[in-house]
């Protein structure tokens, strides 16, 4: 009878120790789930090629993503991105289309936010789209409507389009940074609220950026040579200058020099001519004002 009880209590200590040993080893494994919050502020930019989606999150996103869905007939997803935005490149083609983002880690609990992208007007193309390139900046130019706020695009064949200026633009005109070794595609839009639409473009290449003649020729005959000098062209990204001689079949190239200096010998001749260029990435600009050398 005292065997069989003691049995039965070591059973007994068994069983609750197993099963509070369990359940000790469980708690844990919930508390290092993590929950996902829904993303804020929300909203859309309609496009006539796609649409745009911006978001927030409230809370560091370490370790976080987002998956994108398109309501259809049915959902559909339409993939994964670990940053605030995402763009779906399907045109709207009825009054209205929802989006679902969920908010997710690897291992946790997810949280979903809902918005509805509403069917509007999309203003026309810019016109009179132009650029000029100075001696230290790119001014774009184009007509201005009354009704219109605009957005300036770089594009990039990497990394899609980056905006250029920090608030829509009421003026006709806005001013960037010279690239001369690149070709820079540069677009133009209409913007309104949720919605922007067709594009105007420029294509600025390394072949467009020409200076201006070089001004100021004049020379110094020292022993023999002849030294000549000009005013310094005020463009940033000029590449130096040429030299052209002519001593009476023709001007040929005397030189090249990075700076408004150059000195030829003039090997007898009583009577030469000169004339200057400044250079670009890849074009030379106008000729200066002849200059006649009499020894």
């Amino acid at each position: 009878m005292i065997r069989r009880s003691l049995s039965i209590f070591l059973s007994l200590l068994i069983f609750l120790s197993l099963f509070y040993g369990c359940g000790k080893k469980a708690l844990p494994s919930y508390k290092r789930l993590k929950v996902a919050r829904p993303v804020e502020n929300l909203n859309y930019l309609l496009r006539p090629e796609g649409i745009i989606l911006k978001w927030q999150y409230p809370y560091p996103q370490d370790g976080i993503y987002f998956v994108i869905y398109r309501k259809d007939k049915e959902l559909v997803k339409l993939g994964e991105t670990n940053k605030n935005i995402f763009i779906d490149n399907t045109p709207l083609s009825s009054d209205s289309r929802e989006y679902v983002i969920i908010s997710t880690y690897n291992k946790g609990i997810k949280a979903e936010q809902r918005i509805t992208v509403e069917s509007l007007p999309l203003p026309e193309a810019p016109s009179g789209f132009n650029f000029k390139i100075t001696s230290e900046e790119i001014v774009l130019s184009w007509d201005s409507r009354e009704e219109c706020l605009y957005n300036v695009y770089s594009i990039f064949s990497d990394k899609g389009e980056e905006l250029l200026n920090r608030e829509p633009l009421s003026l006709k005109f806005f001013k960037i940074k010279p690239d001369p070794e690149q070709i820079r595609i540069i677009r133009l839009r209409c913007t309104g609220d949720s919605v922007e639409g067709y594009s105007a473009e420029v294509i600025i290449r390394p072949e467009d950026y020409i200076p201006a003649k070089p001004e100021g020729l004049r020379y110094v005959l020292v022993d023999g040579s002849v030294v000549l000098t000009w005013r310094e062209n005020p463009e940033k990204w000029l590449r130096g200058y040429r030299i052209y001689r002519n001593t009476g079949s023709g001007f040929v190239l005397a030189g090249e020099v990075a700076y408004p200096l150059f000195e030829d010998r003039l090997n007898g001749f009583k009577e030469v001519y000169y004339r200057i260029t400044a250079l670009g990435p890849l074009k030379e600009g106008p000729y200066s004002e002849e200059i006649k050398i009499k020894q």
